[in-house]
């Protein structure tokens, strides 16, 4: 007979050796009171991730939103479903979760209110019957219309760089760029498959090129236009337009050393991200991804601050003791552009998570002799 001894509130513990490390273990006791440890090593993220849906008010380390958790999203389709139409959809957004949405959403929640506005004013009656799919769709000539005027304006702008180059390099950024013009009046025009062969173009001067990557942010799409949004989603029904405002701030798990450089799947290589964040970010390191987004020092501060302070009430306890090794990873990835203070840490906390430790290692080493 096996008697199970599952340490929820440090999963650090090795019995076996009597030392902490990062999350590995899942403890057993054997009915010979001997003690066996089994490995769960590569389960973090499994152990993470059934923790999330009690996570709430979390800011996204990458930006300045505040996160939605599991539990949160859920709540929200669960209120979309009673609000069938524009005027009280509008109403929980602005209401209730203007600090979750990223600014393309944000900005595109305003100009469906606008709009809904100003059919109220005009037939207070017709607009009750609105839903979000009718603003969509009745804003999306005009949102259509503003896109192709920004990614032309961005085109004309990289093109104008380009003609400043010499040599290979400007024939080979003259050539990749010379039929995007017109897809995107054709509307065949996808970004990434342009953005790859600019990556992968061989004999590019390295400046130019990430001059003119850099300039290619700023090309419109979901996630900096509302424009994008509008258009990306008028031909979607009521519900999947609700859910598309809170979709991108929905927690996620994010690796700060990415996988495909051999970061491993440990609590010390994990922090909590938005989706969007965690998607953009991709395979980019951390370093690379603080100098595309200056604010992250500040916004990861504050989202350190935040788990500090449900660490100090008692919740995620279970994150204590892997904080510095995590914080650790953040500076070491991002070559000291990212410092975190853990001052505000309680002492009290991490002296409970001690005893705890002292406490069951007297209670094995009793059971073991």
């Amino acid at each position: 007979m096996l008697i199970s001894n599952n340490i929820n509130y440090y999963n650090n513990f090795n019995i076996s050796t009597n030392k902490v490390s990062t999350p590995r273990f899942n403890n057993t006791l054997s009915a010979g009171l001997k003690a066996d440890t089994v490995s769960f090593k590569g389960n973090e993220s499994k152990f993470l991730e059934n923790r999330l849906k009690r996570i709430s008010g979390l800011h996204d380390p990458y930006s300045k939103i505040v996160m939605v958790s599991y539990d949160e999203y859920a709540r929200y389709i669960n209120k979309t479903l009673k609000r069938p139409n524009a005027e009280t959809m509008i109403n929980l957004l602005e209401s209730g979760y203007k600090e979750n949405m990223f600014e393309p959403e944000y900005l595109a929640l305003s100009k469906m209110s606008d709009y809904y506005k100003i059919q109220k004013k005009k037939n207070p009656k017709a607009a009750k019957k609105l839903d979000l799919h009718d603003l969509c769709d009745r804003l999306y000539l005009s949102s259509k219309l503003n896109m192709a005027k920004q990614q032309l304006s961005v085109v004309d702008n990289v093109n104008e760089y380009i003609s400043t180059t010499k040599g290979d390099t400007k024939k080979i950024l003259t050539n990749i760029m010379k039929p995007v013009e017109y897809s995107i009046r054709d509307d065949s025009f996808r970004i990434s498959p342009l953005l790859k062969k600019i990556y992968q173009a061989k004999g590019l001067d390295k400046t130019a090129k990430s001059n003119v990557l850099k300039m290619m942010e700023k090309f419109p799409n979901s996630r900096n236009s509302a424009d994008v949004f509008i258009v990306n989603n008028a031909q979607k029904s009521h519900n999947d337009i609700a859910m598309a405002f809170l979709d991108p701030s929905r927690v996620s798990i994010e690796h700060i050393k990415p996988q495909s450089n051999s970061g491993h799947s440990d609590m010390c290589n994990y922090i909590i991200a938005s989706k969007r964040m965690n998607s953009l970010k991709s395979s980019i390191p951390l370093s690379k991804f603080v100098e595309m987004h200056p604010d992250i020092p500040n916004n990861m501060q504050k989202y350190f601050d935040d788990i500090i302070g449900k660490i100090n009430r008692g919740a995620l306890t279970f994150m204590t003791l892997s904080l510095p090794e995590t914080t650790a990873t953040i500076a070491k990835e991002s070559k000291g552009k990212v410092l975190v203070d853990l001052s505000n840490l309680s002492l009290s906390e991490v002296a409970k998570t001690s005893m705890f430790r002292e406490k069951l290692s007297e209670l094995v080493s009793h059971f073991q002799k």
